[in-house]
């Protein structure tokens, strides 16, 4: 969500009016929700630690790519690379954190989670508007980049092997589909 905040800061830098420069929003929200089923389907069988890691990663390289932009083609691209990873990445943020919590506990792990998204809208988007707006909106792009990189360290460290379990299929889309 930081180019909501540095939208106008974005479409001077490129030329751009903010209309136009409203649609890296746009793109990317509509590339969430259309790619969020058939790409966690397609990734369904992937080892979850291979997976989040890949998707830290792609998120990682295309915010510094956002970063190093100076054209809104560049951006576009970059942020519909970013969409790709975020419609997986929340399509298994629930069970992963259920799976990662101490047993018994799979409820608190899916609160801290729900917690974090909340704080990271509440607290994140302001102050990469500040940052943004105090050293250039590209600045507040790299930032994310280097934090998530090191959120990739720790995960790498950190994050057991996970195998994927109880996911779906290209086969259970009718049944799922007819669950009222």
């Amino acid at each position: 969500f930081t180019p909501v905040g540095l939208l106008p800061d974005i479409a001077k830098s490129l030329g751009k009016t903010e209309p136009t420069t409203g649609l890296l929003l746009t793109a990317y929200a509509w590339v969430v929700a259309i790619m969020s089923l058939p790409l966690t389907l397609a990734t369904s069988e992937v080892n979850r630690r291979r997976l989040m890691l890949t998707l830290i990663a792609v998120f990682t390289v295309g915010n510094f790519c956002v970063g190093m932009s100076n054209s809104f083609e560049t951006i576009l691209f970059s942020r519909i690379i970013i969409a790709l990873s975020h419609a997986i990445f929340w399509s298994i943020m629930a069970a992963m954190s259920i799976r990662l919590s101490p047993k018994g506990k799979g409820a608190y792990g899916l609160a801290l989670m729900s917690g974090g998204s909340s704080l990271s809208a509440v607290l994140g988007i302001p102050l990469c508007t500040y940052i943004g707006h105090k050293l250039g909106w590209q600045t507040a792009f790299f930032i994310i980049s280097g934090t998530a990189f090191i959120i990739w360290l720790i995960l790498l460290k950190e994050l057991p092997n996970l195998k994927s379990e109880n996911s779906g299929n290209l086969k259970s889309l009718p049944k799922i589909l007819k669950n009222k």
